[in-house]
């Protein structure tokens, strides 16, 4: 006999788009931080700042590398915005 799982199946969406990056963007102008100041001063590529700021996947690696960089826990980079069903 099969065993049935009571886990609820969830229909097939997309992840694409449920990292911002805008906290990175506030903590920035927090620490009055340019991004030519991370490009030179803390040699952040610049195809990782535009990944930031179109809001594209970046590497759990990036995103500890940008918190030792700058100082900050990782909610102070990016935060999820997972939409519920329906919505």
């Amino acid at each position: 006999k099969r065993m049935v799982s009571n886990m609820r199946t969830k229909s097939k969406r997309s992840y694409e788009k449920i990292i911002s990056y805008a906290p990175f963007w506030r903590t920035l102008r927090r620490k009055n931080l340019s991004q030519y100041d991370l490009v030179v001063r803390m040699s952040i590529s610049s195809s990782m700042l535009h990944r930031l700021r179109s809001d594209e996947p970046v590497s759990l690696k990036s995103i500890a590398m940008l918190c030792d960089c700058l100082n900050v826990v990782p909610s102070e980079i990016f935060t999820f915005q997972i939409e519920e069903e329906g919505d």
